[in-house]
């Protein structure tokens, strides 16, 4: 007997050592990269403010943005994997169906910031004109 399998796990059931555990990478993947599509736009924000002093909508933000919006496009792809796997068996619902929000959150916030946001600059340059 080895020395450490007692230890592995006390109650009885599969511990992550056990080959036969199923285990759901996309779900826990989804998660980080849901969080992450979040994060990525106040780190940056963060870092323009610090770094310059002021934060105005310049070229590294618009990279930013791009790279979370693509994020959060595969934080969606990587939530329906999970969910997928746990319909199967597997754990990590949850986490999967946290990601999956959250990648489409981040494309819904994207979306509608930019429609209400091109309505706001039209109507501030239509009035500018007259």
């Amino acid at each position: 007997m080895n020395l450490h399998s007692k230890f592995d796990n006390r109650d009885g059931t599969a511990s992550s050592t056990e080959p036969n555990e199923t285990s759901n990478q996309p779900a826990r993947t989804a998660l980080v990269l849901g969080i992450t599509s979040f994060a990525l736009i106040p780190a940056s924000v963060l870092v323009l403010w610090v770094v310059q002093g002021d934060v105005q909508p310049d070229t590294w933000t618009v990279i930013v943005y791009l790279i979370s919006m693509v994020v959060a496009i595969c934080a969606g792809q990587f939530g329906v994997q999970g969910r997928r796997l746990a319909k199967e068996g597997a754990a990590g619902r949850l986490p999967a169906t946290i990601g999956l929000v959250l990648g489409i959150g981040f494309i819904v916030v994207s979306v509608v910031g930019f429609i209400v946001g091109s309505i706001v600059v039209s109507i501030i340059l239509s009035h500018d004109s007259l």
